[in-house]
């Protein structure tokens, strides 16, 4: 996997680092798609693009997303704060990870950047760190755009470092991370409403093997993985049927935020201040199945 690459290089090159604990606290959610055959399978957002603008949250304080082509953590700043960050114009950090191996490189990149003269192995791997702000949703073409602040990136393996980037380098190679990221919080965007729920997926006993292993991040197979799935999927994985009625909107509800907009709010004081409504569940909220605890985490 790429992570587990990225956890290498973190673990050589990036130790004592802001971006080291971003590798290291990320829950890993993992989709089998390139991003862009992700969205073509889907309708576009339509009437959703003001929920995203003004209610977009991360689903934890630090997610990393994989897919076939790269990794990218985001991260709420400031961080350890007891509630998400809501709205895309906050300012996140931001990690991507590339494999680069020179096929790989050269169609990743295609004729946007030339790395052909650099040397490469199967486990190398480009890393680019920084932060965003300012980000908003255009209706029309359906993207996400914004301000990308670059802070570094590196070419790497866990035995060496191959190449700094530095000045116009630096900030096209960001540039170009920066757009992966507001892809990747299209994704999540996409996924993480109120009508999808976060499911956890574990070995038991896994974390015990961080020690024999000497990882010092761990890696893919030593901690849980994440999925947001709907209601409709989690009873088929748990093997349930439905024990509520959904008549009027009534059922299982994740924890989500809502803001209040109307200007009958105004008199209150509440307009346009952001509260979190609690979620809840009906039935087991966890199953073992084929040697793996699936746990909805629906009040997150």
């Amino acid at each position: 996997m790429i992570f587990d690459k990225l956890c290498g290089v973190a673990d050589q090159h990036l130790r004592g680092s802001t971006m080291f604990n971003l590798v290291s606290e990320s829950r890993l959610f993992n989709l089998p798609v390139r991003a862009h055959e992700f969205f073509d399978s889907r309708e576009k957002y339509g009437p959703a693009g003001s929920y995203l603008l003004e209610d977009f949250y991360l689903p934890f304080e630090v997610v990393a997303i994989e897919d076939t082509a790269s990794v990218v953590i985001i991260a709420d700043e400031p961080r350890h704060i007891q509630a998400p960050v809501v709205g895309l114009q906050a300012k996140r950090c931001f990690l991507e990870c590339l494999p680069m191996n020179e096929k790989y490189a050269k169609e990743v990149y295609k004729a946007e950047v030339d790395y052909a003269s650099l040397p490469y192995d199967d486990d190398a791997v480009c890393v680019v760190w920084g932060s965003i702000s300012k980000v908003y949703f255009d209706h029309e073409s359906d993207e996400l755009s914004g301000v990308v602040h670059p802070g570094g990136a590196i070419i790497a393996n866990r035995e060496r470092i191959f190449h700094f980037f530095a000045g116009r380098e630096l900030s096209d190679q960001c540039a170009i991370s920066g757009r992966n990221t507001f892809t990747a919080m299209k994704e999540i965007a996409y996924c993480n409403t109120p009508l999808r729920f976060i499911v956890e997926s574990s070995l038991p006993k896994q974390f015990k093997k961080l020690d024999e292993k000497g990882c010092k991040i761990p890696r893919s197979h030593c901690r849980p993985s994440y999925s947001l799935m709907e209601l409709s999927e989690i009873r088929q994985l748990f093997g349930t049927v439905s024990q509520v009625s959904h008549a009027d909107g009534v059922g299982p509800r994740r924890r989500h935020p809502r803001t209040y907009r109307h200007e009958r709010y105004a008199a209150s004081g509440l307009l346009g201040t952001t509260t979190w409504i609690d979620g809840f569940w009906v039935g087991p909220d966890e199953v073992m199945k084929k040697n793996r605890l699936y746990k909805v985490l629906w009040n997150r």
